[in-house]
């Protein structure tokens, strides 16, 4: 939806566009163009990706899920610190209960007790141990 508006406003001249393939200044030094965009992709998309799994893997499926939802209270805070802007009364209120979900979550699962790994089935080739013989030959 973000792209199909942004080609809208683009096209009708409300948001001023215009692109190049000349060099790109990054980090004060002049890559090509598509130097940039290779950066971009593997940066901002490939190992965001590949690191958010990886992330969600340790982490647990329950507590993965409730992190997720601290994004938008960083970006609350990002905002706050490189705009000088203020979080509203709402904001703050929403990441103190993002915060108080995932602590909540975290003592949750402290409190459940630990999984045993389940013995591994007997390979076809070695044979089981023989039962003990029982009372009256059963």
């Amino acid at each position: 939806m973000g792209a199909v508006a942004l080609g809208i406003a683009s096209a009708t001249g409300a948001l001023p566009f215009a692109a190049s393939s000349g060099p790109v200044e990054l980090a004060g030094a002049s890559v090509p163009v598509w130097a940039a965009i290779g950066l971009l992709v593997l940066v901002a998309t490939a190992a965001a990706y590949v690191l958010g799994i990886l992330g969600a893997r340790r982490l647990g499926a329950t507590l993965a899920s409730f992190v997720g939802y601290a994004e938008p209270m960083f970006g609350i805070l990002w905002t706050a610190l490189l705009l000088a802007l203020l979080p509203t009364g709402v904001q703050a209120a929403g990441a103190v209960a993002i915060v108080g979900g995932v602590v909540l979550v975290k003592l949750g699962q402290a409190r459940q007790p630990r999984h045993t790994p389940t013995p591994s089935p007997i390979h076809p080739l070695e044979q089981a141990p023989e039962a003990p013989e029982l009372e009256g030959g059963r």
